[in-house]
């Protein structure tokens, strides 16, 4: 039983680590813009917050999203 709870545990840490990856997306009117992917939550908020200066600097405009992969997947 101890073994069977081991494997259950290491499936769902797998699932969760799989769950955890996100992408960069820059949407302005109807197009988006895939800025980067495969990243951690970390890694695209940091990202995010370089895109918005870098927005707010240039006048582009848009939206700076962080998506999770699982939103891409069929």
């Amino acid at each position: 039983m101890i073994v069977a709870g081991v494997i259950v545990c290491g499936l769902i840490g797998s699932f969760a680590s799989a769950a955890e990856t996100y992408r960069l997306i820059h949407a302005i009117g109807n197009s988006e813009t895939l800025i980067a992917k495969g990243l951690s939550k970390n890694e695209c908020a940091r990202m995010k917050q370089e895109r918005l200066k870098i927005i707010a600097l240039t006048g582009v405009g848009g939206s700076v999203s962080c998506l999770p992969e699982s939103v891409f997947l069929n």
